[in-house]
């Protein structure tokens, strides 16, 4: 039995993953995660903020740009920066099959710093908001973590520049500033004016611009990157509801609450339950 569980293994020609999901987060400065012990395997990279990364008894140092890999069985914990906002991106994920070629989970690497022209972190950006914004499973994005889990054991890939079709430059700026805004002050308020003066537009030609690419409002934009960094904090971290509502620029827990169970069809209280027992 035990050579044709060989002989198996050897006909698998790629790594092949199930279970997938992931997201972005932020962490106020000085925050923790952890300890906490995997369930699963996990892909996260440090996008703003040094990190101090501890995996069972070794500690490592994990500055922007890093990319960290957690594995079943595994007691971790996160350190964030103390002096700043840290943000990252993480997938979880399972390995329903994994090929001789890539050696055994226990040998492979624990960080990784990417280098310039990496392949791996646009790949992983793409992941990222293909889960945030449809969250079921997806043959697609199964192969494109694949790929990306891939090319981290094997080594960082180098790729040229390349184009991507994006939003229209005024949405695109607008996001971009409210993100930069609410990283620095999750509390302040965002209006619809300040976005559009970001953009270098006037506010009814951005909402006109903003439903043209197939997108919601300017200001509930704004809403679902409150929410989303609230889910993040619900299932990243102990803070309660009503420090997180706060965190997250909420009047108060209970106008939070109904904006989240709006957005993901269930309370925080739940969203925190099944992303603890998820691992």
């Amino acid at each position: 039995m035990k050579g044709l569980n060989q002989m198996a293994r050897n006909k698998i020609s790629h790594l092949e993953i199930s279970h997938l999901r992931g997201g972005r987060a932020e962490y106020p400065a000085g925050a923790s995660l952890g300890p906490r012990r995997m369930a699963d395997y996990e892909l996260v990279w440090i996008m703003r903020g040094s990190v101090r990364y501890q995996r069972n008894s070794s500690l490592f140092e994990a500055p922007p740009g890093s990319i960290i890999l957690s594995r079943p069985g595994v007691q971790e914990r996160y350190i964030w920066d103390t002096q700043d906002i840290t943000h990252h991106a993480f997938f979880h994920f399972e390995l329903k099959s994994i090929p001789v070629a890539f050696g055994r989970p226990a040998n492979w690497p624990v960080l990784k710093a990417m280098p310039d022209g990496d392949i791996i972190r646009p790949l992983f950006e793409m992941l990222v908001i293909a889960l945030e914004s449809s969250p079921g499973p997806s043959v697609t994005w199964n192969k494109l973590a694949e790929t990306i889990v891939a090319a981290f054991i094997a080594g960082p890939m180098q790729c040229q520049p390349a184009t991507m079709v994006t939003l229209p430059p005024p949405v695109r700026l607008a996001m971009e500033w409210a993100k930069q805004a609410l990283a620095m002050d999750a509390r302040q308020r965002i209006r619809l004016q300040d976005m559009a003066r970001a953009a270098l537009v006037d506010p009814k030609h951005l909402c006109r611009l903003f439903r043209k690419a197939g997108c919601n409002g300017p200001m509930r934009s704004v809403l679902e990157l409150r929410l989303h960094r609230a889910k993040s904090l619900l299932e990243r971290t102990d803070f309660k509801v009503a420090r997180i509502a706060d965190i997250c620029g909420f009047a108060n827990a209970y106008h939070f609450s109904r904006r989240f169970t709006d957005q993901f069809g269930m309370p925080p209280r739940v969203a925190r339950y099944r992303g603890v027992k998820r691992g």
